[in-house]
C-alpha cells in the first residue's frame, strides 16, 4: 500500500488536517508530511512529528503529545491520539461516508483523456506454434497493464508482436515437407505444426551430434528464401501466419483479449535492413570482417555490440526492433512503449534501449517489463518449473485445469460461462498476488479455497453482496444513506474505500499490480466481518443505509477486481 496521499480523495482530509496542525505548532505543515497509519494502531493518518523537531526545540513525542491534546473534534475528526513521536487520526465515518459517496461516481470510471499514448507489446506468440504456459502470464500481465493505462486516461494501442521471422521459419517449413502433409495440417492446425517444430529441433539436435548440417542448411536456406521474396516460401510464411493467429486470436479471447494489432517481424524485416545501410553510414554501425554488422554500445556503458546482421546477411531480432521502433513514431508517437516479456530477455532489451539512445529513433519512454516462471509444487511439496508432468505443456491445457477445479466448487447447474469466471479468477488472482518479477506458484488448492487468499473467495464476497442486494425493497435501493456507520465494521469498509484511489494510481504508475489484489481481499475480508455483525435485510430503520454501504462495497470491489482482469460470476 502507498503512503502517497496527494491523490483525490485523501488530499482533500489531509488539507484540513494540515490547517489544524498548522495552527496548533504556529507552522506551515506540508500536507505531505502526512502518511497513512500502522494498520495495527487502528488509526487511518499519522503525522510523524521528526521534521517540527529542530525549529522548535522539542522532541517528536512531546510535539506529538501536544498536538493530540489540541487538535479539537469535529465533523472531520472522530478522534486523535499521540503515540510515541506520531500523531494519529481516526477520521469520523459519518465524514468519511459522505465523501466516499461523492467521489464514486468520478473515481470507479476510466479518467478522462489525459492525450498521452501508451503501446502495449504482448503475448507475441510465434508462428506455427501454439501458445504455451510460458504465454499466460504475458498475457495477464500485458491486458492488465492495458487496462490500468486505460483507467488512467492514456490511448491505449496493443499490438501482439508475432515472432514470423527468422530461422523458426526455416525450421517449420523443413519439418512441414520432412515431418508432415497437407492432409495432417488440414486436421490438426496448429497443433501438428507444434508437433513438426519438436520433431523439428530433435532432428537437428541429432544431426548436430553426427557432426552433419544438411537440415540445418536447409533451414537456413529457407530463411534466405523468404528475405528475397521467393514465391514458395512467401506462401508457406501466410499459410502458418493465418493458421497460427487464427488459433491464438481464439484461445486469447476465452480471457477477454482482442488486440487492436497483430503486426509480426516480417512486416518490419525489409525496413529494418535498409536502416542497417543507414547505420553504417552514418557511423552508429559497423560491418565485421565476416560481413556481419553491429552496434557498438560502449558509450552507454555496455561491452557487448548489438548485432542486427548475421554473416550471411540474414536479419535478426534487432533487425526488425529498430524498424519497430521507428514506425511506432510515425505511425502513433506514443509517449510510452511497454514491452512485455519474459526475463530471459532482459539483456536484448538493454541493448536495443542503449542503440535506441545512440540513435535516437524514438523519445518515448520504452520499458521492459518482465516476469518470471509458473511453478509447482512436486510430489514432495517442493517448488519447481511448470511442466509437461502436469500435463499442461499447452496454455489450452492449463487452463482446462483451472476449469476442472472451479467445476468442483461450483453449485449445481452453475453456467459455463459462470464457471469460466471462477476458473480464469483464480489464476489472474494468483498472477497479482505477487510481486511480477517473482516467480508464481501455481497452489490449486489454496488458488481456488474460499476462504483464503484467492480469487473465489474476494468472488464470492461480491456475488454475496449481489444477492442481498436482489432481495431489497424496489424503493430502497437508490436511498441516500443516513447515519449508521459508527461501528468499527463499518469505519473500516469506509477507510478502504477511501483509499481506492490512492492504491489505484501507485499501482497503475509503478505498473505493479499486486497491491489491487490486496486491496481487493481487504475490501471483501471487511464486507464479511461487516456482514457477520450486521443485518442488512430486515434491519428496521438501519436497512436502507447498510444497503446503500453494501452498493457502495460491490462497486468498488468490482472496479478493483476488473483492473486486474477479474470477473464476477452472477452465482457461486
Amino acid at each position: 500500500m502507498t503512503n502517497s496521499l496527494q491523490v483525490q480523495p485523501l488530499n482533500e482530509l489531509t488539507k484540513k488536517l494540515s490547517q489544524q496542525v498548522s495552527l496548533v505548532l504556529g507552522q506551515d505543515v506540508s500536507v505531505d508530511t502526512f502518511e497513512i497509519a500502522n494498520p495495527k494502531v487502528g488509526a487511518h493518518l499519522a503525522l510523524p512529528c521528526f521534521s517540527f523537531a529542530k525549529q522548535l526545540k522539542r522532541s517528536p513525542a512531546d510535539i506529538a503529545a501536544d498536538v493530540a491534546q489540541k487538535i479539537p473534534e469535529d465533523s472531520l475528526l472522530q478522534r486523535c491520539g499521540a503515540s510515541g513521536p506520531y500523531v494519529n487520526f481516526w477520521l469520523n465515518p459519518d465524514y468519511m461516508v459522505k465523501i466516499v459517496q461523492s467521489v464514486s461516481d468520478t473515481v470507479l470510471k476510466d479518467k478522462s483523456n489525459n492525450g498521452q499514448t501508451v503501446v502495449v507489446e504482448y503475448l507475441s506468440q510465434n508462428l506455427a506454434k501454439p501458445l504455451s504456459i510460458g504465454h499466460l502470464r504475458n498475457l495477464m500481465q500485458g491486458k492488465v497493464i492495458a487496462l490500468n493505462y486505460q483507467n488512467q486516461g492514456y490511448k491505449v494501442i496493443t499490438d501482439n508482436h508475432v515472432g514470423d521471422w527468422g530461422t523458426v521459419f526455416g525450421m517449420w517449413v523443413v519439418g512441414f515437407k520432412t515431418f508432415s502433409s497437407e492432409e495432417q495440417l488440414r486436421q490438426d492446425g496448429v497443433e501438428e505444426l507444434g508437433r513438426v517444430y519438436v520433431q523439428m529441433r530433435q532432428a537437428l539436435k541429432a544431426e548436430q551430434d553426427q557432426g552433419s548440417s544438411q537440415l540445418a542448411d536447409l533451414v537456413q536456406e529457407w530463411l534466405l528464401k523468404l528475405e528475397d521474396n521467393d514465391q514458395e516460401a512467401l506462401e508457406y510464411h501466410k499459410k502458418f501466419s493465418q493458421i497460427s493467429l487464427e488459433a491464438g486470436a481464439k484461445q486469447v479471447a476465452e480471457l477477454g483479449v482482442v488486440f487492436d494489432h497483430n503486426y509480426g517481424e516480417s512486416f518490419f524485416v525489409q525496413r529494418g535492413k535498409q536502416m542497417i545501410g543507414e547505420l553504417l553510414e552514418s557511423g552508429i554501425a559497423r560491418q565485421n570482417d565476416d560481413g556481419s554488422v553491429i552496434v557498438p554500445l560502449d558509450r552507454q556503458g555496455m561491452d557487448t555490440p548489438m548485432l542486427i546482421q548475421k554473416s550471411n546477411g540474414a536479419a535478426l531480432y534487432h533487425t526488425s526492433d529498430i524498424a519497430t521502433i521507428e514506425w511506432r513514431v510515425q505511425e502513433w508517437n506514443p509517449d510510452i512503449v511497454v514491452y512485455v516479456v519474459g526475463a530471459e530477455q532482459q539483456f536484448h532489451f538493454k541493448q536495443l534501449f542503449a542503440a535506441n539512445n545512440i540513435a535516437k529513433w524514438s523519445s518515448a519512454e520504452l520499458v521492459h517489463h518482465w516476469y518470471g516462471l509458473i511453478e509447482e509444487l512436486d510430489e514432495s511439496g517442493k517448488r519447481r518449473k511448470m511442466s509437461s508432468r502436469s500435463n499442461a505443456v499447452y496454455m489450452k491445457d492449463l487452463l482446462d485445469l483451472a476449469l476442472q477445479r472451479a467445476q468442483a466448487i461450483a453449485p449445481k447447474g452453475l453456467s459455463v460461462q459462470d464457471i469460466k469466471k471462477i476458473a480464469y479468477g483464480a489464476i489472474f488472482f494468483r498472477e497479482f498476488s505477487s510481486n511480477h518479477q517473482g516467480n508464481v506458484l501455481f497452489d490449486w488448492d489454496e488458488m481456488f479455497s474460499l476462504s483464503g487468499y484467492s480469487g473465489p473467495y474476494v468472488q464470492y464476497a461480491a456475488v454475496r453482496i449481489k444477492s442481498i442486494l436482489s432481495e431489497a425493497p424496489v424503493g430502497d435501493k437508490h436511498s441516500e444513506v443516513i447515519a449508521d456507520h459508527q461501528s468499527e465494521e463499518a469505519a473500516a469498509l469506509l477507510w478502504t474505500m477511501l483509499r481506492f484511489q490512492s492504491v489505484v494510481d501507485q499501482a497503475a504508475s509503478s505498473r505493479e499490480f499486486h497491491p489491487l489484489a490486496g486491496y481487493a481481499y481487504e475490501l471483501a475480508k471487511n464486507w464479511n466481518r461487516y456482514y457477520e455483525k450486521h443485518q442488512v435485510i430486515g434491519a428496521g430503520a438501519h436497512q436502507t443505509a447498510r444497503l446503500e454501504l453494501a452498493k457502495l462495497v460491490l462497486n468498488y470491489l468490482e472496479r478493483t477486481l476488473k483492473l486486474i482482469g477479474v470477473e464476477v460470476p452472477s452465482k457461486m
